[in-house]
C-alpha cells in the first residue's frame, strides 16, 4: 500500500543530479544493507543521518508525518510496557504486606481483649482457645489496574494522535485505507494499548523503509547537484572536442617520417582522457575536488530546511513564545534539535515546515525551491560507507580515463587516413 501524506507529491524542479538506472545502481549497492531502523537509531551519520532522512521527507517528498507517526509510536509502545512493568510488582507487594499484616492483627486481637464475659461457642469447652491462628499463605491479588492519572494521559495521547493522523482532514493525515482507519478508531475508543495502533505503523513503516529510504539513498550518494553535474557534462564534451580537433590537426599536418614524430599524437590523448573521465563523473554525479575535500554539495530541501531554520531562531529572538509554531521538524524541542527519550508531544501541536510565513509588517519569506549554485555550499561526509562509495566511483572514473588515454594513443597514420 502506498502510504503519503496528501502533500506527497514531486516537486517538479529539484535540481537534484539526473542519474542513470545503471549508474544509480553501481552506487547505491554498497548501501543495500541500511535499514530504516538503522538510521531511526543513530547508526547512520551525514549525509545519510535521522536529521538528513528528516529534511528529505520534510522539503522533499512532504511526507515528514509518516516519520512523527512511527517515531512516536515506538516511543509510546516504550514508555506503556514500562509503566505496567513499574505497576504490577508494586500492587502485588502491596497487596502481600496488607494481608499478612491483617492475618497478624487477628492472631494478636484476641489476647488484647479484657472487657466483657467469656461466653463460649458451643456447649463443649475447647481446648484450643489459646492456641494461636495457623499462618495463612500469602496470596497473590490480581494487579489493580493502572492509576486514573496515568489512563487519563495516555487516553488524551491517543486522543491526540486521532485528531492529528488518523481522522480526514487532519494536518498530518496519513493516506490509510478507510476500513482500517476506522478500525482504530473504533478500538481506541476503549482500549490504549500500542499493538492498536499496529496495523497502521506496519503501513507506515513499510513505506518509510522500502520506498522513501531508498530514493533518499539514491539522492545521497552523489555528491554534487544538477548544475555542477551539467557543468561537468559540458566540460567533458568540449575536452573531447578539442581532443579531436588536435588529433585530426597533427595526423594531417605532421610527417610521419621520421616516426619519432608520431608521439606528438599523443598530446591530443590527454585531453581526450580528462574529457572522457570528465564525462563519467557527471555520470555518477561525482566530482573528486568535493571528493577529496571529503564532502557533499548541500542538496535543495537542505538549503530549504536552513532558511527555514534560521527564520525559526530569527523569530525565536522577537517572539519566543511562538518557536513551536515555526520549528515543525519531527520532536525538536524549542531549540530546533531532537532530543532521544522525550515525549514527542510536540507532533500533536507543530505544524509542517513553514513554506511561506510573515513577519511583523509586510515582509514576506518564501522557503521555496531554490537553485543551488554550481560551486555551492558543501558539507562534511561522516559516514563511512558514503566515503567508500565515492572512492569507488573515483577508481571507476580513473580506470575509464587510462582506458580512453590508451586508446588514443593508437591514432591512425596519414597514409591510413588517405586510404580511408
Amino acid at each position: 500500500m502506498h502510504c503519503t501524506s496528501k502533500r506527497g507529491r514531486e516537486p517538479e524542479r529539484s535540481y537534484l543530479a539526473k542519474l542513470h538506472p545503471w549508474a544509480a545502481k553501481l552506487n547505491t549497492r554498497r548501501l543495500a544493507g541500511i535499514t530504516l531502523a538503522q538510521v531511526l537509531s543513530g547508526e547512520t551519520c551525514s549525509p545519510i543521518s535521522f536529521e538528513d532522512f528528516e529534511f528529505y521527507l520534510a522539503f522533499r517528498e512532504h511526507t515528514l508525518a509518516n516519520l512523527q507517526f512511527v517515531v512516536w509510536y515506538q516511543d509510546y509502545r516504550q514508555r506503556f510496557f514500562e509503566l505496567n512493568s513499574k505497576q504490577i510488582p508494586t500492587h502485588r507487594d502491596e497487596s502481600i504486606i496488607s494481608f499478612s499484616s491483617l492475618t497478624s492483627n487477628i492472631s494478636h486481637s484476641k489476647h488484647d481483649i479484657h472487657s466483657g464475659p467469656y461466653i463460649p461457642i458451643s456447649s463443649s469447652p475447647s481446648k484450643d482457645v489459646d492456641k494461636p491462628l495457623p499462618a495463612l499463605p500469602p496470596v497473590y491479588l490480581p494487579p489493580v489496574l493502572s492509576p486514573a492519572g496515568n489512563d487519563r494521559a495516555l487516553r488524551d495521547e491517543c486522543m491526540n494522535v486521532i485528531s492529528t493522523f488518523l481522522l480526514p482532514g487532519a494536518p498530518k493525515a496519513l493516506l490509510l485505507d478507510a476500513e482500517l482507519r476506522d478500525e482504530l478508531v473504533r478500538k481506541l475508543a476503549t482500549n490504549c494499548h500500542p499493538d492498536v495502533f499496529k496495523p497502521a505503523y506496519e503501513v507506515v513503516y513499510f513505506y518509510l523503509d522500502r520506498i522513501a529510504l531508498p530514493r533518499f539513498l539514491a539522492y545521497s550518494t552523489p555528491n554534487i547537484n544538477l548544475p555542477k553535474q551539467v557543468f561537468f557534462y559540458v566540460m567533458g564534451v568540449l575536452h573531447i572536442v578539442a581532443a579531436i580537433i588536435i588529433a585530426i590537426a597533427l595526423i594531417l599536418l605532421v610527417p610521419v617520417p621520421p616516426r619519432n614524430n608520431r608521439a606528438w599524437r599523443l598530446l591530443a590523448a590527454f585531453p581526450f582522457a580528462i574529457g572522457t573521465s570528465t564525462i563519467c563523473a557527471a555520470w555518477h554525479g561525482f566530482c573528486s575536488q568535493v571528493w577529496y575535500r571529503r564532502s557533499v554539495q548541500l542538496h535543495s530541501w537542505e538549503l530549504q530546511a536552513a532558511s527555514a531554520r534560521s527564520f525559526a531562531y530569527v523569530n525565536s529572538l522577537r517572539a519566543p513564545a511562538d518557536m513551536r509554531r515555526c520549528v515543525g521538524l519531527v520532536c525538536n524541542s524549542t531549540d530546533g534539535t531532537y532530543r532521544r527519550g522525550s515525549f514527542p508531544v510536540c507532533i500533536f501541536r507543530s505544524e509542517e515546515p513553514p513554506i511561506e510565513t510573515k513577519l511583523r509588517g509586510d515582509t514576506t519569506i518564501t522557503f521555496g525551491i531554490t537553485r543551488p549554485p554550481v560551486f555551492g555550499p558543501e558539507k562534511v561526509v561522516e559516514d563511512t560507507r558514503i566515503l567508500a562509495v565515492h572512492q569507488q566511483v573515483m577508481q571507476n572514473c580513473v580506470i575509464v580515463g587510462l582506458c580512453a588515454f590508451l586508446v588514443c594513443s593508437f591514432t591512425p597514420s596519414k597514409a591510413g587516413a588517405n586510404m580511408v
